[in-house]
């Protein structure tokens, strides 16, 4: 740059030079602020709020979770559920456990007045033998054993072949052998049999 001192075109135009320029600035001068100097500090702000917003929420957040953890802490325990029920152990039969013992049926040979005595015999061995005589059909079988060789086994015998299904009922087989062999006139024989009976000596002597 050259020196307006000794440049005549500046000297031309009738120029003083500055002698000396001082850069100190005036801190008395008021501040001018451009659109830009605001814009960032509207910026600042804005940014400062967001801040402050989000730490305000973070420690409502922080302080919610303190509470609820104080509440569990604070709070009585549960009450423990009931044990679970165990059931009991069924009973156990010993296998040497033998049913009591019953004579065995005399065998019926088709004598009318037997049956009844006869079925009252069978059905005794028939509730004793519970676990042994299980079905109906059993049952029958059972009976059926001790019948003589004549005409009972041969009644069997005819029922097992002709009407198979009586078999599955213990009730209807007792009741039928009932009605085949049964005394179809016990109450007239009945009485025969007390008109024949014979008063010996004075009724005062059967007197209880």
């Amino acid at each position: 740059m050259s020196d307006p001192v000794s440049n005549p075109d500046w000297l031309n135009h009738s120029f003083q030079p500055i002698s000396d320029i001082s850069t100190t600035p005036n801190l008395s001068a008021p501040a001018t602020l451009t659109f830009q100097d605001l814009s960032i500090i509207k910026g600042n702000f804005d940014h400062f709020r967001q801040y402050q917003a989000d730490t305000t929420k973070s420690l409502s957040d922080t302080s919610q979770a303190i509470l609820a953890i104080q509440s569990q802490l604070t709070a009585p325990n549960p009450p423990l559920p009931p044990p679970p029920s165990v059931p009991s152990a069924p009973s156990v039969i010993p296998m040497n456990l033998k049913p009591p013992s019953f004579n065995t049926p005399p065998t019926f040979k088709g004598k009318a007045s037997e049956v009844d005595m006869f079925i009252a015999k069978i059905l005794d061995v028939a509730k004793s033998q519970g676990t042994t005589l299980l079905t109906d059909q059993q049952k029958c079988m059972y009976m059926a054993a001790f019948f003589g060789e004549d005409s009972p086994s041969q009644w069997y015998y005819a029922m097992h072949l002709s009407c198979t299904t009586l078999l599955n009922s213990f009730t209807n087989f007792v009741d039928a052998f009932k009605e085949h062999f049964g005394d179809s006139n016990l109450a007239y024989n009945a009485g025969l049999k007390l008109k024949k009976l014979v008063q010996t000596g004075s009724a005062a002597a059967h007197a209880c």
